[in-house]
């Protein structure tokens, strides 16, 4: 048996029961509660450096309760978006920047009827060939995962237009508490390799499924709370934030 992998397995159940203890059962005064809420974090922070992996981002004193949300696929008729990008009208020289781009973007998704409040403008990129702004999915100020809107500039006139997109239908009875950032890197720590050192950048609470199959033949699915985990500049990785 490799006594460091048991040894940090055995270390990693204890450090998450005594979070689940301070968690329900409180007590002691405001300092007492911070001293072992530093302590906690401090020890999950050595553990995980142990284990070839840095985390530099927030820890948040309070977090949201959630609740499930029922989506349904966003599926959309390609001819008809085909048929509007058609209609769309180069842009004038001087329209060719963020503000020109967004603006087009923008009317091409509300003629096609896709525009709503959870639509949320992330920006421009430019690899050098095509421009492309991009729209993510959000629900009260949650982001919803894997989701995205994609419209392509060539020469300032649209050429494409991608769509992977959930719609809420509903939200669950109750909100539910969520699993601590601590437990989720913990839990990170599990599934990586630890040969190489990981920087974790940032983590933050999203909706998620974790199939998402738009041609399965499903009418409706459960997304539910997880940790969003943003390591080695550019990669994901998503831990459920469910209590258990």
């Amino acid at each position: 048996m490799d006594w460091n992998k048991s040894k940090n397995i055995i270390l990693v159940i204890l450090l998450i029961t005594n979070i689940f203890l301070i968690a329900v059962y409180g007590g002691g005064s405001f300092v007492q509660k911070k001293s072992e809420n530093n302590n906690a974090y401090q020890y999950t922070m050595n553990v995980l450096e142990e284990n070839n992996i840095v985390y530099k981002g927030q820890i948040y004193n309070k977090l949201p309760k959630m609740t499930t949300l029922t989506v349904s696929y966003g599926k959309y008729d390609r001819n008809l978006v085909q048929k509007n990008i058609k209609n769309t009208r180069s842009l004038p020289q001087a329209d060719r920047n963020e503000p020109g781009y967004k603006n087009s973007a923008d009317d091409l998704i509300e003629r096609c009827g896709f525009m709503s409040e959870n639509v949320v403008y992330e920006g421009i990129s430019d690899d050098g060939t095509s421009t492309v702004a991009s729209y993510s999915n959000v629900y009260k100020n949650i982001p919803i995962e894997e989701c995205y809107m994609r419209v392509y500039f060539e020469n300032g006139r649209i050429t494409d237009f991608e769509r992977k997109w959930m719609e809420v239908v509903s939200e669950g009875d109750s909100r539910i508490e969520v699993t601590s950032q601590l437990s989720a890197l913990l839990e990170f720590m599990t599934e990586t390799d630890k040969s190489k050192q990981i920087k974790v950048d940032d983590m933050y609470l999203v909706y998620w499924i974790d199939n998402y199959d738009v041609d399965g033949g499903i009418l409706y699915d459960t997304a539910l709370p997880a940790w969003c985990i943003r390591y080695n500049d550019n990669d994901l990785k998503y831990i459920s934030a469910t209590v258990q």
